[in-house]
């Protein structure tokens, strides 16, 4: 059991220093961590009585335990939420249960033909996730990178939304699109700096946002996204009316968050995806 005047100095001090209701469950605990050298995992039974402690001390509602990020997979001609936690010290998390809606008729035959594909996707999503909470946070890299890629990220989130919709809005495409763009000027200006007038200078180009991105990168392998990106619509066709498939749109979405992934892994430590990949490996799957 919890000592309660330890959370009582956790959340008076939390409310000195304005930190909204919302937060201050995870807070605490990572306060607890840092502190008291307390490890507090979640979900547990310890972790539900910090959570039921503040929710007696907050706004209701504010004890609601969203996702970090909420990314698409597209499978059986649907695109299924994924859903990255919100995470606070050593957590087992299982891949599997954080694509959600799936029956499981249909995720009996997903787990066998795109296990692993799916096994790569959301080490993607976990480090795209935690290394963005981790860039908008940050103070010592370039500004102008740092709302490049915050801009960027609103795109991709929005276009994950249409995605969700009921029936996909195609329009995700070009918030992909954008997504994409927005990613590249973003990793060179956070890479070697990007003035107004260079980033004009690519505009709305694409395959010269991609050949910037690899001089300023050194990563020549990723001149094979060159011709993926023949999937987005010219930048000229934003205002009308857009007639891709389900597929297009995936692949779409698939090239703006591999964009964000790349520029995440650069300027943080996030690297989820190695040991994901030596596990792979090892089982013969790639």
């Amino acid at each position: 059991m919890i000592d309660t005047e330890i959370l009582e100095q956790i959340n008076s001090q939390m409310s000195k220093e304005g930190i909204p209701h919302i937060r201050r469950p995870f807070e605490a605990i990572v306060r607890l961590s840092k502190q008291y050298g307390i490890q507090v995992k979640i979900p547990s039974a310890f972790s539900d009585e910090i959570f039921t402690w503040f929710n007696r001390r907050t706004k209701p509602g504010s004890d609601f335990i969203g996702s970090l990020y909420k990314s698409a997979y597209y499978y059986d001609s649907e695109f299924w939420p994924v859903k990255i936690p919100i995470i606070y010290g050593s957590v087992a998390l299982d891949p599997m249960t954080c694509i959600t809606g799936m029956p499981e008729q249909i995720r009996e035959g997903f787990h066998k033909t795109r296990g692993s594909d799916y096994l790569v996707f959301w080490a993607d999503c976990m480090d795209y996730a935690f290394g963005f909470d981790a860039l908008a946070r940050s103070h010592d890299l370039d500004m102008h990178g740092l709302k490049l890629i915050k801009a960027a990220d609103q795109k991709l989130r929005s276009s994950v939304t249409l995605l969700l919709e009921a029936r996909p809005n195609k329009s995700a495409i070009m918030r992909s699109r954008m997504a994409t763009e927005i990613f590249m000027k973003s990793y060179i200006a956070l890479k070697i700096g990007l003035s107004e007038k260079e980033a004009k200078d690519i505009g709305h180009n694409l395959k010269k946002g991609l050949d910037q991105f690899i001089a300023a990168s050194g990563m020549t392998h990723l001149k094979k996204f060159e011709e993926k990106l023949v999937v987005f619509p010219p930048m000229g066709e934003r205002y009308s009316e857009q007639l891709v498939s389900s597929s297009a749109l995936w692949d779409g979405f698939v090239v703006a968050q591999s964009f964000g992934v790349l520029v995440t892994r650069e300027f943080t430590k996030r690297r989820l995806i190695e040991p994901i990949i030596q596990y792979l490996k090892s089982k013969k799957f790639i």
